[in-house]
């Protein structure tokens, strides 16, 4: 059982991999572009590829903490050797806080960019699917209560690593309910159109770009 605590509130938060410069966001083939991008501000057009960002990058939107409260209730074998417990059924409550964040992967993706409107200044680009991007569980779970059963230093590592694990699964399962929420995904796809254009604005010295339109398709 889990309660989600707060609200969905919207980060832009950019993890650069591999590129630390400022202007990171011009894309390697800018200068190879270049002539056809000139060509198309003649033409008062948009050119879409333009600051799109095509490298190994993580973009990150969306981050949602939330509680998790376990209440384990198992019998577990005592430790060889030793007294162990003075009854073998540990009833506890364990909790633990873990902050999700969604975005996307775009290493090697294609945008399918293409202009809708030129007067306008509206453009499409294809997006991948929304991910959760910090998918390396790391948890140490706060022991709470405990009802029943009184465990020595062994047994206890063993009850904790149990406890992990069942909180691990428990946010794997959240993280796939978030990913099925249209509101979260209706969001992350907000906060991707306006960042792709303020970059694309930023990029180039063309008509500028009024609105970014997601797209699940190439067509």
């Amino acid at each position: 059982m889990s309660k989600q605590k707060g609200n969905i509130n919207l980060v832009l938060v950019i993890i650069l991999i591999a590129l630390g410069a400022a202007g990171s966001y011009i894309t390697q083939d800018w200068i190879k572009q270049k002539q056809r991008v000139e060509e198309l501000e003649k033409l008062r057009k948009i050119k879409a590829l333009d600051g799109i960002l095509k490298d190994a990058l993580t973009f990150e939107f969306a981050q949602v903490t939330t509680t998790f409260i376990l209440e384990l209730k198992e019998k577990y074998d005592r430790p060889a050797g030793g007294a162990g417990v003075l009854k073998d059924l540990v009833h506890a409550f364990y909790s633990t806080d873990y902050t999700f964040t969604f975005g996307y992967d775009l290493q090697d993706w294609d945008w399918c960019s293409k202009v809708l409107d030129p007067q306008k200044g509206v453009v499409q680009v294809r997006a991948p699917a929304v991910v959760w991007t910090n998918k390396q569980i790391s948890i140490n779970p706060d022991r709470g209560t405990t009802i029943d059963g009184i465990f020595y230093t062994d047994l206890e590592a063993v009850v904790q690593q149990d406890v992990r694990e069942r909180m691990s699964q428990k946010i794997k399962e959240k993280a796939d309910a978030y990913l099925a929420d249209p509101k979260l995904q209706l969001n992350i796809e907000r906060a991707l159109s306006n960042f792709l254009q303020q970059t694309m604005n930023e990029a180039h010295d063309g008509s500028p770009i009024s609105r970014v339109v997601i797209s699940e398709s190439c067509n």
